[in-house]
């Protein structure tokens, strides 16, 4: 997943990164609270209906934020660990005992 709510603010391409490492991205430009969550959503479904065929969980994040909080296009926030605590296995047991890697870039904005 490559979530990008900064518009070009430099010229690193993750969904190129993503693609590098073999990885499929599900890459959304500029979303809104709803679009991450669906995104998730989605991706958690994924896993938990065919466990097999994935092997690790790449995410990666450029958004606006504070140390706990990133920013959606629509003026919401959400938590970075509402986003990490999607992939537990409480929420996705299809992704259990498989690496998760999270990549957060945040411009901060405050605190």
């Amino acid at each position: 997943m490559v979530f990008h709510h900064i518009p070009d603010v430099d010229d690193f391409d993750f969904k190129g990164f993503c693609e590098s490492l073999d990885f499929t991205p599900r890459h959304i430009r500029n979303p809104t609270l709803a679009q991450v969550k669906a995104v998730i959503d989605t991706t958690v479904n994924d896993f938990n209906a065919n466990p097999e065929e994935y092997q690790s969980l790449l995410v990666c994040v450029r958004a606006y934020g504070t140390k706990t909080e990133l920013y959606a296009n629509d003026h919401t926030s959400y938590s970075i660990q509402m986003l990490t605590d999607s992939f537990l296995g409480s929420h996705c047991p299809g992704i259990v005992g498989k690496p998760k890697l999270f990549f957060i870039q945040v411009k901060r904005t405050g605190n």
